[in-house]
């Protein structure tokens, strides 16, 4: 009984199998989805195109302006002169030049030489010898002032000195005066004094120069 059944299931089993491979079945096929054209590769052709074809039209006008420019005369040069003619025209144009920066030299140095004036009186330390003063002479003219004596008062006084070409003392001016008269004690004693005169390149000239006087008591 059982084989029978089992015999039965295996021959329904065989022909379901059979009937599904003869069963028609519809596949449906898709169409293939159109390709866009290259619109950027037909753009870029075409612009490549129109610039090469510029470029072509624009080259020759280009090279006929450029024929049409008026050709410039070459300039002679120094070197096409013969070499006699550029040695005569270059020592010509060399010898004023080295004898105008000669003279503005020698013009310079004797400026710095040239020494600066005091109110038309030359420094004391720009003359080659400078005035000689009798000292011993000096101190008999000095005086020491009474009211300077009696308070027991001493001091430095500076004077600078005017002096001529004659060697005589023509202008005073005081620069430190330490009071009590001093000053004018200084003042007389250089007054219508005269000093051997100062020499500037063996030439006598007026001088001018600071002189200090000290008064003290013994």
């Amino acid at each position: 009984m059982k084989l029978r059944y089992a015999f039965l299931l295996g021959i329904g089993v065989t022909a379901l199998l059979t009937a599904f491979l003869f069963l028609p079945i519809s596949f449906q096929i898709q169409e293939p989805i159109p390709v866009a054209a290259a619109k950027a590769a037909t753009i870029s052709l075409v612009d490549r195109i129109a610039v090469e074809h510029s470029t072509k039209e624009t080259t020759p006008a280009r090279e006929e302006v450029l024929k049409e420019e008026p050709s410039v005369p070459p300039i002679p040069q120094p070197e096409n002169l013969p070499i006699q003619e550029q040695t005569e025209s270059h020592t010509q144009t060399q010898e004023p030049m080295v004898q105008q920066v000669e003279k503005q030299a020698a013009a310079e140095q004797a400026e710095e030489n040239t020494p600066m004036l005091i109110d038309g009186y030359y420094p004391v330390e720009s003359v080659t010898l400078a005035p000689v003063f009798d000292r011993a002479l000096l101190a008999a003219r000095i005086v020491y002032p009474p009211l300077a004596k009696r308070q027991r008062k001493e001091g430095l006084v500076i004077v600078r000195l005017f002096i001529a070409e004659s060697g005589l003392v023509e202008r005073i001016v005081v620069e430190e005066d330490p009071g009590y008269g001093l000053a004018e004690a200084a003042i007389a004693a250089f007054t219508s004094f005269k000093t051997s005169p100062a020499l500037y390149q063996d030439t006598p000239v007026a001088v001018t120069l600071r002189y200090p006087i000290r008064f003290t008591l013994q």
